[in-house]
């Protein structure tokens, strides 16, 4: 997953202004009258009510609008009193997130579990003998890299309070291709995965088997889980077996490595997964669905990293590495990460988002604004990055340009389902009046 930006909880809904039941009865008839979708938009919860009022001040605003004058100014009103309490108190100067944004399910195959059955003695030997790093090991350099400052692992360690020693390069890389290696072996000879066409390819129906068989084994008998730990760092996950999408991506492309099953890291806004040939596989959820249907789900691919050009996952690795140094509030050691993950993969919208809100971190607001559009340039509907942006010019005293960008990201937290996030947008929008 591209590493995301510091994060603003969601705001729990009971801290969200209540609204009279005549303000209510006035948003639902101007939403029967003026909102094309009325017969879905008008809902009896507040919440509901919240995100058609954004809605219908958004349309009372655009050129050419068939809202009246009179009830436009009505329909602003309401919108000022209902959003304000989201404004500049609860806005931490140039801080975005990304919560609530989560994994996309589509039409897709039921989760697998099948080697939960598997004998005992097939369990997958945690601390197995390490194999030739001489192949295909994007694990062990993202390892390489996370170590090679020693203080900062000591750091992030710390951070963890279970005692003891923070642990060695040699003893995560051990750990993680014994893994690998492990998990690879039970796959080929507990379930029999291998190529089972001319020329060593693989059918579509065994990379199936491949998937459940995988999601099975990490599930089932590793237990696994998804989550993501303090700095989302792969040492983390080796320690605490709690694995975010990047690191058990990671995990899944060197087990297929070692069968020979082509497959493809793919980063997409906030988030990463793999492909098969045939398949596309969520590595957290255990979702999986025809590659046909991928643009359907995912219509903004940064970048798909393939066996034979393995170097770009070092991208993902570097930025990851920045957003924990961000954390520590180390932000030229940030930026300098992100620009290599910039360097390596430079279509990735989540390393220039998070360079630029360091960047105003270190008083370079003109650098800020030039990075978030060129976040918005690579993925025009990274509703973060133009929230980021309103930031900015609102730092400047671009109060029009803010409030352009604020409204924006609104529209696509709405349409995101990021009830949260629209409703602090929103608040934003009102705090430049």
């Amino acid at each position: 997953m591209t590493a995301e930006p510091p994060t603003l909880p969601e705001m729990p809904h009971k801290e969200k202004p209540a609204l009279s039941a005549g303000q209510m009865k006035q948003i639902a008839e101007f939403s029967q009258r003026y909102l094309s979708d009325a017969s879905e938009a008008v809902a009896f919860s507040e919440v509901d009510f919240l995100s058609n009022l954004g809605r219908l001040y958004m349309i009372s605003k655009k050129q050419g609008s068939n809202v009246s004058l009179r009830h436009a100014k009505r329909i602003e009103k309401l919108a000022m009193t209902a959003f304000s309490a989201f404004g500049p108190s609860r806005l931490p100067s140039h801080i975005a997130d990304t919560a609530g944004s989560g994994v996309r399910k589509g039409k897709s195959h039921i989760k697998a579990f099948v080697a939960r059955s598997l004998p005992k003695e097939s369990q997958p030997a945690i601390a197995a003998p390490a194999i030739s790093l001489s192949g295909i090991c994007i694990g062990a350099r993202r390892l390489e890299i996370e170590f090679e400052d020693p203080n900062l692992v000591k750091t992030l360690f710390e951070a963890h309070n279970i005692g003891g020693q923070p642990p060695t390069l040699a003893e995560m890389v051990e750990k993680y291709t014994g893994l690998a290696e492990s998990i690879s072996q039970i796959l080929k000879d507990g379930l029999g995965i291998k190529p089972d066409l001319k020329g060593g390819r693989f059918s579509s129906k065994m990379q199936e088997s491949f998937i459940s068989g995988i999601w099975g084994v990490m599930n089932g008998n590793l237990e696994i889980k998804y989550g993501e730990n303090k700095h989302g760092m792969l040492w983390e996950s080796l320690l605490t077996k709690i694995y975010d999408c990047d690191n058990s991506a990671f995990l899944v492309f060197d087990v297929a490595a070692r069968l020979g099953m082509p497959l493809w890291i793919l980063t997409v806004p906030e988030h990463a997964l793999v492909r098969t040939k045939s398949l596309f596989f969520e590595t957290t959820s255990g979702i999986y669905s025809d590659s046909k249907s991928l643009r359907e789900y995912y219509p903004i691919i940064y970048i798909e990293i393939s066996q034979s050009d393995a170097a770009y996952a070092d991208a993902l690795s570097y930025e990851n590495r920045g957003f924990a140094k961000s954390r520590l509030k180390d932000y030229e050691g940030a930026i300098a990460d992100y620009g290599e993950a910039i360097r390596l993969s430079p279509k990735d919208a989540g390393a220039f988002q998070n360079r630029g809100i360091d960047k105003l971190h270190l008083g370079d607001p003109k650098g800020a604004i030039e990075d978030c559009s060129m976040a918005i340039s690579l993925d025009p509907f990274n509703a973060d990055a133009y929230f980021n942006r309103g930031n900015v010019k609102q730092a400047l005293g671009d109060k029009k340009g803010a409030k352009e960008d604020y409204l924006r990201a609104a529209e696509l937290f709405d349409k995101q389902g990021r009830a949260g996030r629209y409703n602090v947008a929103m608040g934003a929008v009102f705090s430049v009046y």
